[in-house]
């Protein structure tokens, strides 16, 4: 979006205005994500490391941020200034979403459990164990059954 609006921008006034609306849309983001860490991270011990992350990509993008851009700006046209920003976005996306985040569905890694589950049971079924022995009633010795247990995927 940012890429899209920097690049329609044909004169300084329309550039630093989109400028002033994408970091003004973005302001509200960055005064809530301290509550929002701290929502995710219910334990203090917990919150140290991504606090520091936020803080630190803030205060090494501000120095970082001025100073890439000239070198970029001395090679080719500004617009590829935004570019590079777009494609650094992505690559850092989509490699911190594939290493550090977990499946957030809860069907996933109940499935995934169940599966080891039937196979280990099946395992011990080829090691003739027969299952689970259910009993009922004060009888327990004549009313004994062997079930088989396999969790559904």
């Amino acid at each position: 979006m940012e890429v899209a609006m920097l690049r329609a921008s044909r004169s300084l006034v329309l550039h630093y205005g989109s400028i002033l609306l994408v970091n003004s849309t973005a302001a509200a983001f960055s005064t809530m994500m301290g509550g929002i860490i701290r929502d995710i991270y219910y334990h203090s011990e917990h919150r140290n490391v991504p606090i520091l992350c936020f803080s630190g990509a803030v205060l090494l993008g501000t120095g970082l941020g001025r100073l890439i851009p000239g070198f970029i700006n001395y090679g080719a046209k500004w617009h590829w200034i935004h570019y590079s920003q777009a494609i650094a976005f992505a690559v850092l996306l989509t490699s911190v979403l594939f290493f550090f985040f977990e499946e957030a569905r809860g069907s996933v890694p109940l499935s995934q459990q169940a599966k080891s589950l039937n196979k280990a049971y099946d395992t011990l079924e080829k090691a003739d164990y027969c299952g689970v022995v259910f009993g009922s009633g004060n009888d327990f010795e004549e009313k004994q059954q062997a079930r088989r247990i396999r969790w559904k995927v």
